[in-house]
């Protein structure tokens, strides 16, 4: 109990032990301290209420009430804690409060598993509901969004991608590359808590890890951002957003080609273990945030929304995963502290479960060596009982064969107990008919009983009493019927002491088996009737039991010639234990061939070479055990067929079944029945034969199909259920360029990137709704092809055809036709061109016409107007002639001669005109020798004042 006495006006503290315990790192300043100052930082909270039990005389209490003790690291921090509590006014003599007592229970640990209790099983919920990454994710973070804001200050989840990198084509790469580093890639699913672009928190990250150390592999590598951890391969190959850190290496990197120098990078103070993560599979603790982790980190709604100070990675992966398929990275509640107490209890559960396994392994090798001596022991009995026919000898080794049962029968009893203890014996259950099973049981004991005229209970001093209750006409439901007790006395005091057999005390074994055990012993229990039964029966050919064993060997008889092996069988016997070796020997060396090897190195060796058709073999054996032989022949493809059959000690389900998940064929438990064995081994080397003649024809006809797809002129692939390509042929390499020696993750990244997204889209509906499709694509080396997928019941099958000289074929007579069209073009834009200058050069001569025309037009109206003048004036003088001839003598008046003149001046012009005509006609032959190209040009001599007048005269007769 823990409890507090808050006393005098300054409610002086002083509390017990249990009390000092709870206040942690306050105590022992906290005793003997005023109230005030000893809970300063909740005495806002609960001083009124001090005030009111003083005042008030009245007792209060609270109920899982939340206090934030300043107790928290060495700087004193709020720690998140949860109390019942009662503060009781303390009345001393005159009447007056001297004080309270203070009851409190703190009940932080019930909350805080009520609560995180509720996360995790919500959490259940919804992610076993989860189908996909992507709702798994949204299942996580919707959780750790809505109940965890005070538990998870901030959180981040991150799925693997694991991976090779692709090749770069410089020969150094591809060396280095060959020693099969892992490439993980790392991107981010949600992430709460964290501000938008911090850089502690990138959205991809990519690491190379040592394919057996999972640690970071060392190439030089060149850091394209600062942020946070991991390592990369070549940037060059990666998404803008990723995060790229580099290991400092001594070795060149064609990643630093281009950089000013030969300088590598140290990861950065930022960095969340995902290398420890993946190399240890476990939660890691995270003691103390980097400085980079600044404001706004782990603020949430309805959260503590104080700075991180603590956080835990933790890995998320299937049994048998080699990196976690995801990390997680949890922040760690800023108001309490991480629990260790948690990590030891693992710790300690971990030490006894490895306790348990040591002693589980001690009684299976106890198991192991006690079964070994009764198999050789009891398979000789079994034989020599099967072959002997003397009674005495008979009885005896009838006895030996009763005491082996009862051996192993509690070498078996100590195995189920172990188990039990172990919390590995498990029910299986089953309908069964009541009645009938207990008739059964029952006549398993009545042909003993019967003949040795033995009342049983009787034999054990008891007493059968009846009742019987007949049938209530008027209830038909009421009990009724007959009940039969057996009364039998506990103990043994009440039996003959030379009867008791102490040895049974405390065996349980199965009903049929405890039975049959009982019914060997009954036989013996009336040792003159038993003897003499034994005489009698072997005067007239045995006993019951040589009955029986007769009956026995003449059905192994019958069995052994049932079996027909070869004489070219050969069986393998792979066992530490010469006297095992030898005892299965004398069973099968009539039949077949036998090898041996007294370890599985050596039974291994023998396989390879001489490969025998059936293996039997011990489990327990020093070095490689039976269970790592079984897979190391699997392991190896020309020997993966051969039958393998485990003889081992370990009895139970579990052994059998680990036996048979190993790839055994079978698995028998020492000791057994040579018989049985027998039809086992003769069962599964038939079907061992069987089995290699169809791998052979397998064999032979995926050669002949691998022929035809080398030989095919299309390229072939196969994908698994996920889309993921598992088998492509010579020629898939050769159109699409992808190293044949590289893993076929990436093929995509050789598909244009133009046409990826649809390729997907076309593998994903396919897969998804079982109907083909096809698709023309261009790849990175800029061949065409086409696509064509078919679904099948595992995954997908496809065709990739190249297409290429189709295509370039098309894109000749595209270009072709283009050139047509632009030869088409030029030739109309020459036609019109052509017509143009046609146009115009008709314009022109229409314009030379109207322009010659009207030159014409001028000098012929100028030559007629002149030469109507020059008649009419001749006809003047003409007649002016004949009238001289018969008057006075002629005199020439002034018109006359004016008129004369004129003539002249006419005559003068019409002279012009001619000139005028014939530069008219030159002018047009000029232009018409222009135009066919035929004018020359020639230089001549000429006066330039009779020119000069000449062309004055021209334009002086025009003026006119």
């Amino acid at each position: 109990m823990q409890w507090a006495l808050w006393w005098g006006p300054d409610l002086v503290l002083l509390y017990n032990d249990a009390y000092a315990i709870m206040s942690g790192s306050k105590h022992p300043a906290l005793f003997a301290q005023y109230g005030k100052v000893a809970w300063g930082e909740l005495w806002e909270a609960i001083g009124p209420l001090a005030d009111q039990v003083i005042r008030e005389r009245k007792s209060v209490a609270r109920e899982d009430d939340l206090l934030f003790f300043g107790r928290l690291t060495e700087k004193m921090l709020p720690e998140e804690t949860y109390h019942n509590w009662a503060w009781i006014p303390c009345i001393v003599e005159d009447g007056s409060v001297g004080g309270f007592f203070n009851t409190t229970f703190e009940s932080t640990s019930k909350i805080l598993y009520e609560r995180r209790i509720q996360i995790l099983r919500t959490l259940g919920d919804k992610t076993a509901l989860a189908r996909s990454r992507t709702e798994f994710a949204e299942a996580m973070r919707s959780v750790l969004t809505d109940d965890a804001h005070k538990d998870v200050p901030f959180a981040a989840f991150y799925f693997n991608t694991v991976d090779t990198p692709p090749k770069t084509g410089r020969e150094e790469e591809s060396t280095r590359q060959a020693r099969a580093r892992i490439r993980v890639t790392s991107t981010l699913a949600f992430k709460i808590g964290i501000p938008d672009g911090h850089p502690a928190i990138p959205d991809r990250e990519v690491h190379l890890l040592d394919p057996i150390t999972l640690r970071p592999s060392l190439p030089s590598l060149y850091k394209r951002s600062g942020a946070s951890p991991g390592s990369t391969i070549d940037a060059r190959s990666l998404p803008d957003d990723t995060t790229i850190v580099a290991y400092a290496a001594g070795e060149s990197d064609p990643a630093l080609d281009g950089m000013s120098s030969r300088e590598t990078f140290q990861v950065d103070d930022t960095a969340w273990p995902f290398f420890d993560v993946f190399s240890a599979k476990k939660p890691l603790h995270i003691t103390s945030l980097p400085s980079t982790i600044g404001p706004g980190f782990g603020v949430r709604k309805n959260g503590w929304n104080d700075p991180p100070r603590e956080a835990i990675v933790m890995p998320i992966a299937a049994e048998g995963d080699d990196v976690p398929i995801a990390v997680m990275i949890l922040g760690v509640n800023t108001r309490r502290p991480y629990d260790k107490g948690r990590e030891a209890e693992l710790k300690k559960a971990e030490q006894l479960a490895q306790l348990d396994a040591a002693k589980t392994s001690f009684f299976s090798s106890a198991s192991h060596e006690l079964r070994t001596p009764l198999t050789l022991i009891a398979g000789p009995v079994q034989e020599a009982l099967r072959l002997t026919t003397e009674p005495r000898v008979k009885q005896q080794l009838s006895m030996t064969t009763r005491n082996i049962e009862r051996l192993q029968k509690l070498v078996d009893s100590l195995m189920d107990f172990t188990r039990v203890e172990g919390g590995r014996m498990y029910g299986r259950f089953k309908a069964t008919g009541l009645a009938d099973y207990t008739t059964d049981l029952a006549e398993l004991f009545r042909n003993p009983i019967e003949k040795n005229k033995i009342e049983l209970v009787k034999l054990h001093g008891g007493y059968i009493t009846l009742e019987s209750t007949p049938e209530d006409k008027d209830d038909p439901e009421a009990p009724h019927g007959s009940t039969f007790t057996v009364h039998i006395p506990l103990g043994y005091e009440h039996l003959p002491p030379a009867n008791v057999d102490e040895e049974l005390a405390g065996i349980r074994a199965a009903p049929r088996a405890y039975g049959r055990a009982m019914i060997e012993e009954a036989k013996g229990w009336n040792k003159v009737r038993a003897l003499s039964d034994d005489k009698d029966r072997s005067e007239s050919g045995g006993s019951d039991s040589n009955a029986n064993s007769n009956t026995d060997s003449s059905r192994s008889g019958d069995l052994a010639g049932m079996f027909r092996f070869s004489p070219d069988d050969a069986i393998l016997i792979v066992d530490d234990n010469s006297d095992v070796r030898r005892f299965l020997r004398s069973i099968f060396q009539s039949h077949c061939n036998i090898l041996e090897a007294d370890n599985a190195v050596k039974g291994l060796s023998i396989i390879e070479e001489q490969s025998p058709n059936l293996v039997l073999s011990d489990v327990m054996m020093p070095g490689m055990d039976g269970i790592q032989f079984v897979g190391a022949i699997r392991e190896r493809p020309r020997i993966s067929w051969t039958p393998i059959i485990l003889l081992t000690a370990r009895a139970g389900e579990e052994a059998r079944v680990e036996g048979l998940t190993s790839g055994a064929d079978d698995y028998i438990s020492k000791p057994f029945k040579t018989q049985e064995l027998i039809a086992r081994v003769h069962l599964h080397l038939n079907l061992g034969k069987r089995k290699r003649e169809l791998l052979n024809l397998f064999e032979e006809r995926t050669k002949e199909i691998k022929i035809v797809s080398d030989l095919s002129p299309v390229g072939i692939f196969r994908t698994d259920p996920q889309g993921e390509i598992t088998y492509t042929n010579r020629r898939w390499h050769e159109i699409t360029d992808y190293p044949s020696n590289q893993s076929l993750t990436n093929w995509l990244w050789n598909v244009h990137p133009e046409f990826q997204k649809e390729v997907l889209e076309l593998t994903t509906r396919v897969l998804r709704t079982g109907e083909g499709g096809s698709l023309e694509i261009r790849w990175q080396n800029e061949r065409w092809t086409k696509l064509q997928v078919e679904s099948i019941s595992n995954g997908l099958i496809g065709t990739v055809t190249d297409v290429s000289d189709r295509h370039l074929y098309e894109a000749a007579r595209i270009a072709q036709a283009q050139e047509r069209e632009a030869i088409a073009q030029m030739r109309a834009a020459d036609a019109e061109r052509q017509r143009a200058e046609a146009d115009e050069r008709r314009r022109a001569q229409e314009l030379l016409v109207d322009v010659t025309s009207h030159e014409l037009r001028q000098p012929v109206s100028a030559i007629l107007n002149c030469s109507q003048l020059v008649r009419t004036n001749l006809g003047n003088l003409a007649e002016a002639l004949r009238k001289s001839r018969t008057a006075a003598p002629f005199v020439p008046s002034d018109t006359l001669l004016k008129q004369i003149e004129d003539d002249l001046d006419a005559l003068d012009s019409i002279y012009q005109c001619g000139l005028s005509q014939e530069r008219i006609a030159n002018d047009v032959l000029s232009l018409s020798r222009m135009q066919l190209d035929t004018l020359s040009i020639h230089t001549i001599d000429f006066q330039l004042v009779p020119e000069l007048q000449r062309i004055v005269s021209i334009f002086a007769n025009e003026l006119k």
